[in-house]
């Protein structure tokens, strides 16, 4: 017993000594390789020490079950740290969700402030991808300019005729940080569902990033151009 203990001790003190952000980036790679209930249980520990850190808030919310208590926390990210790294991927699930549950209005109104707020955030195309599935064009009373102008190249992580599992796919990306998307492309004559990674301006600048993002993803991306 004695042994156990001070192993979880040691365990506790190694955790303890990365910082919050770095703990949370590696904590939501975990939790996309399984490890939901072990961050379930490190993440108090966490917060105690630092309640006021976007990082381990963007976290808690990832961990919850209950979708409005985690609305309200990316909510109060977005409110009261407008200029963290993490606000601009809050304010896109805050998008998701009301877009999901047929709330067109306040959909629309979320992704204008996206819009005027990170309007270089790579998130904004995702939003704007699941406002078009989800609850179709804006109200009349909206700005016509709220297209976001992706750039014409992106890496193709994974394909399937599956938009669900397109869509979980997407979600596994997202935990590791990846900004991933759904593109539509008929593949072989018959529509598939491509989930891509990442905007850039030219071939060259997407094959640089192409051995980061096969890192994080664990797959080989293609280089290709978006469809219009």
């Amino acid at each position: 017993m004695l042994i156990r203990s001070t192993a979880l001790f040691l365990l506790a003190g190694a955790l303890m000594a990365q910082s919050p952000t770095e703990y949370a980036r590696k904590a939501l790679l975990r939790i996309a390789s399984g490890e939901l209930d072990t961050v379930r249980r490190e993440l108090p520990a966490w917060l105690a020490r630092y309640p006021n850190e976007p990082s381990l808030l963007f976290l808690q919310a990832t961990t919850l079950s209950d979708a409005r208590q985690a609305v309200s926390i990316y909510e109060r990210i977005v409110g009261e740290f407008p200029n963290s790294p993490w606000a601009d991927d809050a304010l896109c699930r805050l998008v998701q969700y009301f877009a999901l549950r047929r709330d067109s209005l306040r959909a629309w109104q979320l992704y204008e402030q996206f819009r005027h707020s990170y309007p270089t955030s790579d998130f904004l195309v995702y939003a704007w991808e699941t406002l078009r599935a989800t609850v179709g064009v804006p109200p009349t009373s909206f700005s016509k300019d709220f297209t976001p102008k992706a750039s014409p190249y992106t890496l193709q992580v994974s394909l399937f005729r599956s938009p669900k599992l397109a869509h979980k796919e997407v979600e596994r990306l997202r935990q590791r940080r990846l900004r991933a998307e759904i593109m539509p492309k008929i593949w072989q004559g018959t529509q598939h569902y491509a989930v891509v990674v990442g905007s850039y301006q030219s071939r060259e600048d997407a094959e640089k990033a192409r051995p980061t993002v096969a890192r994080q993803c664990q797959c080989q991306p293609l280089v290709i151009e978006r469809t219009p």
